[in-house]
């Protein structure tokens, strides 16, 4: 692969994730904001010119709350997986999450859990052996966490494309869309489309070091007003100067 990633490689990312849901409810026209920033320990177990194995602990988090831009309240319970660890394996054709270790965790905060373990996975792109600038590329996709659940199908369309591209630093922008069956009566929903855009920085010998992802998924609910969900999530190496993405409108 293009990356040349050594083993024993230690560094922090910083992960901020942003999801605004409008509307909160059937009932109400509030907008419902979830924030998540997370630094993680990155460690290279192993790099090979076919496989690079990386475990993440989650060294600190902190998750808030807000309904209509009231002030952010805390959710306290996130910083329970606060020590717990997931692992990815990247190919040259994927990048897949490795289950967590340790006991399993109430479904709350294994949903906080694979929302970052996701955020994660997503900025490690397949890349072809011969990059180069302007290149366009598409592999089988995996199919991402945070769908809604009982999505009962799913089909995804992912592109990529490289960017400035030199001897050890790469740009590439992938765009994805989604469409997925939901079999779910808690949901009111029976459908589910998306689309996103995503930038990558990847340093040859460093892996990613600054991601942006930009998305909107709508459930469609077909006896009420569809769902929106607006997502930004921002990486990078601690020290790089991260940010927290901007609110969205409507």
């Amino acid at each position: 692969m293009w990356l040349n990633v050594e083993r024993g490689q230690e560094r922090l990312l910083v992960v901020h994730d942003r999801q605004a849901v409008w509307p909160a409810s059937e009932l109400s026209d509030a907008e419902l904001v979830m924030s998540l920033r997370a630094e993680l320990e990155e460690n290279v177990l192993l790099a090979t010119n076919q496989v690079i194995r990386i475990t993440y602990r989650i060294a600190d988090l902190e998750s808030t709350f807000s309904i209509d831009g009231s002030p952010p309240e805390r959710w306290q319970e996130a910083t329970a997986i606060k020590g717990r660890s997931f692992e990815l394996m990247v190919t040259g054709r994927s990048a897949m999450c490795v289950p967590a270790q340790g006991p399993k965790l109430p479904n709350r905060l294994a949903s906080w859990m694979s929302q970052v373990a996701e955020d994660v996975r997503a900025i490690w792109p397949p890349l072809p052996e011969a990059l180069h600038s302007g290149a366009t590329w598409s592999v089988p996709p995996i199919v991402p966490g945070g769908l809604p659940p009982h999505t009962a199908s799913v089909s995804i369309d992912i592109g990529y494309r490289a960017g400035q591209v030199g001897h050890d630093a790469a740009d590439v922008e992938v765009k994805f869309g989604l469409s997925a069956r939901i079999e779910d009566p808690h949901l009111h929903a029976n459908a589910a489309v998306g689309e996103g855009t995503l930038t990558i920085h990847l340093e040859r010998q460093r892996g990613p070091c600054t991601a942006t992802r930009t998305s909107l998924l709508t459930l469609v609910r077909p006896q009420t007003r569809n769902q929106l969900v607006r997502s930004a999530v921002e990486v990078s190496e601690k020290g790089s100067g991260s940010r927290v993405p901007h609110r969205g409108q409507h």
